[in-house]
Formats: C-alpha cells, structure tokens, sequence
C-alpha cells in the first residue's frame, strides 16, 4: 500500500509538471514561427501627352513611365492605359494587348529600375457631354485586380460647339463696328452738351 501510494503521488506531480511546462512550450512554438515579412513593392507612376487642350482630329501621343523606387523586385506586373470611347489607336511602344476600354503590357522591375510606354491615337468623335478628356494609367500585379499606383492625365475638351460660341469678326465688318461705336458716342457727348446748354440759357432768361 505504501508503495502504491508513492507511485501515485510520483504520477501526480508530473502530470503538474506537464501542465506547468506545456504553456511554456507552447510560447517556444510560436517564438520559433519566422517573423520575416517581404518588403512592399514601391512604385511610382505617371503619364502625360504634352497637351493641356484637345479637339477632336487631334492625333496624340501618351507617354507612360514607371519607376520601381524600393529596393525589392517586383513581380510581374500588368500595366495598363484607358482608352476613352472615339479614341482610335493607332500603335503602342512596346507592343500592348488591346482589352475592353484599355491597352495592357506586361512588365516586371528589378530595384531601382524604370521602364516606359507610349500609345499614339487619334482623338476622334467623342461624347457631346464630354469636358474634358482624361486617361488613367496604372500598375497592379500581374495576379491581383488591386492596382499599386496610379496616375491620370488630363486635358480641356474644345469641341465644334465651344468654339463656335467665340464671336469672330470679319475684317471688313469689323471697322464698320468700330466706326458705328464712335458714332454713338459722339451723338450721345452731343445731346448731353446740348442738354446742358439749353438748361444755363433758361436760369439766365429767367
């Protein structure tokens, strides 16, 4: 019995010890787990014509640069330009994939480095509520949806319409113009004499 007894009690303070060291092991599992995160991909974007205003006929060149300014290499990335309904492509430098709405490249970027793109259209018959013409420009990888950096361009809209509102003159009817004015003028300065005239002769008669 007496042996017995000191068995059981040998069982019972290891099964304490186990439960005071299993939460300690535990904490060594999750220390052991790698802290290590990769590094975010850092991009920066842009895109430009050369223009501030465009009317339809106009042939336009866009120019998209990207920049990888981290220090890790990207994956493969998409890039991709809008292409606004009445703009007819005309070529792309390097060859893109031509979508619904867009032109994409594929592209990957080692630290530091840049690449550029350039897409020629034609701007032709846009929508009439149309103000201004904007095209965006963005990078996302090659798996994902979410885009990494974006950029827009944007240029004033003179349409047939606006430019008719801009009264122009002819040559020759613009000296009739500038004479008829100064007729007025002194037609006006004449009654105002006149007026002034009559009203100092009736104090003086009266």
């Amino acid at each position: 019995m007496v042996f017995r007894a000191g068995c059981e009690r040998r069982i019972a303070v290891l099964a304490l010890s186990l439960i005071a060291i299993q939460p300690g092991i535990a904490a060594a599992h999750a220390g052991a787990e790698p802290t290590h995160k990769p590094k975010a991909v850092t991009l920066s974007i842009a895109i430009d014509n050369g223009h501030t205003t465009v009317k339809e006929g106009d042939r336009l060149t866009y120019t998209v640069k990207i920049h990888n300014t981290g220090a890790t290499d990207t994956p493969v990335l998409r890039l991709s330009q809008t292409m606004v309904p009445g703009l007819k492509l005309l070529s792309s430098t390097p060859s893109g994939t031509v979508s619904a709405g867009r032109i994409e490249w594929s592209k990957s970027l080692p630290a530091g480095e840049k690449a550029q793109f350039s897409v020629t259209v034609d701007v032709g018959e846009l929508a009439p509520q149309l103000q201004r013409l904007a095209v965006v420009a963005c990078a996302s990888a090659k798996t994902g949806d979410r885009p990494i950096v974006c950029a827009t361009h944007s240029d004033r809209l003179l349409t047939t319409t606006a430019r008719s509102q801009v009264p122009v003159p002819a040559s020759g009817s613009g000296r009739f113009y500038a004479i008829a004015g100064i007729a007025a003028l002194v037609l006006a300065c004449g009654a105002f004499i006149g007026r002034r005239g009559l009203r100092r002769r009736t104090s003086r008669i009266s």
